[in-house]
């Protein structure tokens, strides 16, 4: 069972981190700009919702993803967010999601238990790399992280949060 005592928030996770990773990170979350599409559904979310993100901040994956589950939760207090280093929470990575790869994003019931999950890129990208069998991965999150796939990110991250139409995507 995850420890959500150990939980800290994204200002004491970036606190720690090098100078050049809290650029990056700035950097990121001043850039963000929200479409309007699904905003509606964040701000219609009348219950608590718990997410949990596992992370470094070294990773360019969360330094992109992690800015819009940010913004996106500014539109609804209903929305915790608590987030975890991988480091040192390994295993309870991989048993609550099955993986170990970051950023890990789970979204858990009151009993804790994880109702819905993101691991490391949006389905859209996976399916795009599923579709070309794998050959175009580096190609396709070389133009996530350059901003050509945020519509896809906030998608995502919304049908996450709100359980509209979520469905997990293995790669």
């Amino acid at each position: 069972m995850l420890d959500m005592e150990k939980s800290m928030s994204y200002e004491e996770l970036i606190s720690g981190a090098p100078d050049n990773h809290k650029r990056l990170v700035k950097r990121m979350y001043s850039g963000v700009k929200l479409f309007e599409e699904g905003l509606e559904d964040i701000k219609n979310i009348n219950i608590p919702v718990e997410v949990v993100i596992f992370t470094e901040t070294r990773c360019q994956d969360s330094a992109i993803v992690i800015p819009f589950l940010l913004r996106l939760s500014e539109f609804n207090e209903n929305i915790n967010l608590s987030f975890f280093r991988m480091k040192g929470n390994e295993e309870i990575l991989e048993k609550m999601s099955g993986d170990k790869r970051v950023p890990t994003i789970l979204v858990l019931n009151n009993d804790g238990d994880v109702l819905r999950k993101y691991v490391e890129l949006p389905n859209r990208v996976k399916y795009k790399i599923k579709e070309s069998d794998g050959r175009d991965r580096n190609v396709l999150v070389r133009k996530m992280r350059m901003g050509k796939f945020n519509e896809y990110i906030q998608k995502d991250l919304i049908e996450l949060i709100t359980g509209i139409n979520y469905k997990y995507m293995e790669l």
